[in-house]
Formats: structure tokens, C-alpha cells, sequence
């Protein structure tokens, strides 16, 4: 009886250790997307030099091919540079000014995590800065 209890005991400790390498292998393969994300973003703004027509136009065509899902993620108004809810991919850019006429900007995506016991769908910022920016004023 002793053999029996010490098996089932054994199995248990398997199965968690499968399920939490599982887990951190998901997490950083959907943090690896994110930031691929993030980065296309920031070289399409640093690209054009500013978050204008052009970058959107260049950042649809990426998001496109990388396969970003639309998560309906809210954005913070505070500082927000564009933030258009009927836009088909969900990202927010933050406009931050800096020192000597420069200015970044603050690029946010989401990380998506659907668990399915809980049936939710859990959405994590990942977040990154572009390079100063030089602003030339006419």
C-alpha cells in the first residue's frame, strides 16, 4: 500500500512540473511576439520620423504580416498621440518631450492570454521607447 501512494504521489509532482514548463514556455514565446511587435512599431515611427501617415500606412502592412490580434485593449488618453477605436489593430503610442526640442514616443502592446478553465482572456502591457526624435518646427 505504501508503493501505491508513494506512485500517485510521484505522477502529481510530474504533472505540475509539465504544466508550469508549459506555462513559462507560453509566456515567453507570446513576450517574444509582443516585443517583435513593439519593435516593427518603434522602426516604422523612427522610419518616418514621427507617428504620421506614412508609419501607420507602414505599421498596417506589418501588423498585417506578423499576425497581432485586435484585443480591443483600452489605452490611457493621458498624452496620447493616436488612439482611434475603429483602427483594426490595437496599439497605443504615447508622445513624451524631452530636452532640446527632441521627443519620444512610448510605444504599448498587449501580451494575450486566454485560459480556458476560467474562460477569460488576459491582456499584459509590454512597452517600449523609440529613439529621440528631433522636432523641426517651421
Amino acid at each position: 500500500m505504501k508503493q501505491g501512494i508513494g506512485f500517485s504521489v510521484t505522477i502529481n509532482i510530474m504533472a505540475i512540473f509539465i504544466v508550469v514548463t508549459f506555462a513559462f514556455l507560453v509566456t515567453s514565446l507570446n513576450y517574444y511576439k509582443a516585443y517583435k511587435i513593439n519593435n516593427a512599431i518603434s522602426d516604422s515611427i523612427e522610419k518616418y520620423e514621427g507617428y504620421n501617415e506614412l508609419a501607420i500606412k507602414e505599421i498596417d502592412s506589418k501588423l498585417s504580416s506578423l499576425g497581432y490580434i485586435d484585443n480591443k485593449a483600452g489605452c490611457n488618453n493621458n498624452n496620447l498621440s493616436f488612439n482611434d477605436s475603429t483602427y483594426k489593430n490595437s496599439y497605443c503610442i504615447y508622445e513624451e518631450t524631452t530636452k532640446n526640442n527632441k521627443f519620444k514616443y512610448k510605444v504599448v502592446t498587449y501580451i494575450n492570454f486566454n485560459i480556458p478553465i476560467v474562460n477569460k482572456v488576459i491582456n499584459l502591457p509590454v512597452k517600449t521607447t523609440t529613439e529621440s526624435i528631433y522636432y523641426f518646427s517651421e
